[in-house]
């Protein structure tokens, strides 16, 4: 294939920006690592970044800034919140509102669950999965004796 015919010199870049954004991800993820404690050779693995990043790369940033921790620890994995909430109102004998949902479901993970604002958005979460399985005609929602909004398991 002729070079000047599909400009094969243009494509080919001098200033690394893949092989940087890639090492920049790869320090965050070792910062997690780090902060977790799940890879004892974490702080090892970062210098070694650093050290490529700068004597063989010639990046000239704010490495420790352009490369923070930004991942959070998620509590639950994909799908496993709305398997819990499932397991938990198999298990009931009465129609449980979302609070006790909540707290059969986190509670259990070491988390705290509480209307109070610092925990409101994981009830906030249970509440959305429930109205999801709600829509899906698998939970039925009800209200209690107090007037609260409860919510039973619909078997299919």
């Amino acid at each position: 294939m002729p070079r000047t015919e599909h400009n094969i010199g243009r494509q080919r870049s001098t200033r690394y920006e893949i092989c940087t954004n890639g090492l920049l991800t790869l320090r965050g993820r070792q910062l997690q690592a780090l902060r977790l404690g799940t890879d004892p050779n974490a702080q090892a693995n970062i210098e070694a970044i650093d050290r490529v990043l700068i004597d063989v790369i010639g990046y000239t940033g704010n490495i420790a800034e352009e490369s923070r921790d930004f991942r959070r620890t998620s509590t639950f994995r994909r799908g496993e919140l709305r398997r819990a909430v499932a397991d938990v109102l198999r298990k009931a004998d009465r129609p449980l509102t979302t609070l006790e949902v909540a707290k059969a479901v986190l509670e259990p993970r070491g988390v705290e669950v509480s209307y109070a604002r610092k925990h409101k958005a994981r009830v906030t979460n249970v509440l959305a999965v429930l109205k999801v399985m709600a829509g899906e005609g698998r939970v039925a929602k009800t209200t209690n004796r107090q007037g609260n909004l409860a919510w039973s398991f619909a078997p299919l």
